[in-house]
This record gives structure tokens, sequence and C-alpha cells, in this order.
């Protein structure tokens, strides 16, 4: 997923974003510029959101990722003005290759718990594990971000328990609130200090956590790649 790029200044609009040429020599920027079609209505994008475009001069096709697409009439220029969890999807030699949410960073911080979801549906829909709905939920207290993927699974539930038994087990994530706890030492002739100390710091170290895990997430989920048959 390599492509010529455009070499003008000005198509860089955004710090360290490449963009891939319009005229591309080789198969591998070519498939670019490939995207799902369906027999009737060409305009849409198979297994995207009826009303997703892509930009192909500009801001779509991006190296490594795809040809982007996503709804521009829900996605604001400013920051500040983002209101959903809105989902950018991509494409590659005709087939959709990844999905995203963007998650405002106003929506995992502060000082009230928050919840917010999305829901899509899909265009000729050939891919069956793409999410239907997601939410994403910040809890003050404690300064943690869930984020939750509903759809229908690629395996069985049986499958997945065996896979993860042979993995060792679900994921651990780093638990940034234990590490900064454990790390603070004091000689023992302060023990009593230490301990109403820790105690403080349990109470104030979800403003850490929040620090370390509130930046704005991409969660990409990999599509099943499948060849379309029209």
């Amino acid at each position: 997923m390599v492509c010529k790029m455009y070499d003008d200044k000005w198509m860089t609009i955004v710090p360290h974003h490449e963009y891939c040429y319009t005229e591309q020599d080789d198969v591998k920027g070519m498939n670019f510029f490939i995207v799902p079609g369906a027999m009737m209505n060409r305009n849409p994008v198979v297994n995207m959101p009826f009303d997703f475009s892509q930009r192909k001069e500009t801001f779509g096709p991006m190296p490594y990722e795809g040809m982007r697409a996503w709804d521009e009439s829900r996605v604001p220029e400013k920051p500040d003005d983002w209101k959903y969890l809105e989902v950018f999807m991509s494409s590659y030699a005709g087939n959709v290759v990844s999905w995203q949410t963007h998650i405002p960073y106003k929506f995992i911080n502060g000082e009230k718990r928050q919840f917010h979801s999305l829901a899509h549906r899909y265009w000729e829909t050939t891919i069956q594990t793409l999410p239907d709905t997601w939410a994403v939920k910040y809890d003050e207290r404690d300064g943690k971000i869930y984020f939750t993927l509903v759809g229908k699974a690629e395996i069985c539930r049986g499958d997945f328990e065996r896979a993860q038994e042979a993995a060792g087990g679900p994921p651990i994530f780093p638990n940034y609130e234990e590490e900064e706890v454990t790390s603070t030492e004091a000689p023992e002739s302060e023990s009593e200090d230490v301990d109403s100390n820790v105690e403080l710091e349990k109470t104030s170290s979800g403003s850490f956590a929040s620090i370390a895990t509130t930046m704005i997430l991409q969660v990409m989920m990999i599509a099943l790649s499948l060849k379309q048959y029209l």
C-alpha cells in the first residue's frame, strides 16, 4: 500500500500527512483508486455507509491506509466542533481494508461522566463482520476510558475462547494507577505519613490516568478483505 506522492508543499494540509498523487505509474499506486463499486449505483461505496464519499485528489489516498472515505457533511473543520464518534473507512484494490472511529478529546476527559454512541448501516453489505454500533464511556472517578464495539463476530465464542487460551489469556494492559502508587518509596520513620500520602494519591490518581489515556483515540478494526463478486 505505497504510492507516488504529491511533492507540492501546499498539498500537505495536515502536518506529517502525505497523499497519493492522482497519476500513478505502477499497480501498487493504481490500486488506491480502484474502489468497491455496486452494479446498479457506482456512487455509494460497497460496505460503507451510503453518504460516505472519497476525496481522490486530496486527503483521501494515503500510504499504508488506502483510499479513505467519510461523511463530509458530519465532520467539521475545527476539532472543538466535533459532536459524534465519526467513522472513517478506507479501501484498496477494490476491497474495504479498514474501519476507524475518531473520538473527540472532550468526550474522554473532564469532571463529569460521559457516554457517547453511534450506529451505521452499510451499502450493499458483503462483509458481515463490520461493527453496526459503537460507544465510548468516560468515568471521571478513575479516569478510565471504555470503548465498545457491537457487531457479528467472525468466529464462534468457543473458538474465540480456545484461541485466547492458546495465546495465554486476555491481553493485559499497563495499570498506570498502580505503577504510580507503588513507585513512591519513603523511609520507615515516615510510614504513617506515607500511608496517608498513598491514600491521597489514590484519590487523585484519576487525573494521572486520564492524562496518560485521554489522547485522541483512533480505534481501527481491520475488516475482512473479500473479493467483490458482482
